[in-house]
């Protein structure tokens, strides 16, 4: 089997996220979905496409409680506790290295003051974003008002047609999928990429997915980790 999962079968939104980071209607995007619909695999498929340097952060449930929690590299040994100073220093840092993107992953987790440094480098274009955001979360005010007052372009992402789906499975298994096989595999999933990974790489596993005369057949119950809950 293949086994490549980072497939990105979204012309349309790859397209309207490149626009986003090199023209001049904004600053850079926002990228909203479900837990699992693909957001970081497409904010990377297309940074990597660009010769523009790009900072990756990731925030978490533990970052957002520290100040400047996800940017707290750019301020290195500082003493200062003053958030003006803190903001002033990770603002520096970013614009001494020149041009490039600032890349948050699952933004809607980031605490205040590194939703206000974001928010600082948009209005006074100091660099291009690109953030992810999970729907239905609450999102700092900072944050929001990025794609509210125009600073970042908003692109909700949703999830996989069915054929889109059926792609993605037989371009990792390297064959054709049947058609019941489709049909159950893209309800289970919901048409949700990361599900669908776990439930393709279960299957296989548990033997209830294989390959019968050239063609992948799903026969007997749906195998997904019980660890999948976690992660959506």
């Amino acid at each position: 089997m293949a086994q490549v999962w980072q497939i990105v079968d979204r012309p349309s939104e790859f397209g309207a996220v490149r626009s986003a980071l090199t023209g001049n209607e904004c600053r850079g995007v926002v990228l909203v979905g479900d837990a699992g619909v693909g957001k970081t695999t497409l904010a990377r498929a297309v940074t990597e496409s660009l010769r523009t340097q790009v900072h990756w952060v990731a925030s978490t449930e533990s970052s957002r409680s520290i100040p400047l929690g996800v940017f707290a590299h750019l301020v290195g040994t500082s003493s200062s506790r003053d958030a003006t100073a803190l903001l002033a220093s990770a603002r520096e840092s970013i614009v001494s290295q020149g041009s490039s993107i600032v890349g948050v992953d699952d933004a809607h987790l980031l605490d205040e003051l590194s939703a206000t440094l974001l928010h600082q480098l948009a209005v006074d274009q100091s660099g291009r974003i690109i953030a992810t955001v999970r729907a239905g979360e609450p999102v700092p005010d900072a944050v929001t008002s990025l794609w509210k007052d125009g600073y970042l372009r908003r692109i909700e992402l949703q999830p996989f047609s069915k054929t889109q789906s059926v792609r993605l499975v037989e371009s990792v298994v390297g064959g054709r999928l049947e058609g019941l096989s489709a049909d159950l595999m893209w309800e289970s999933s919901g048409g949700n990429p990361l599900f669908l990974r776990h439930l393709v790489e279960g299957s296989i596993d548990a033997g209830t997915l294989k390959k019968v005369d050239d063609v992948w057949q799903l026969r007997g119950p749906t195998a997904v980790p019980t660890g999948l809950a976690a992660l959506l």
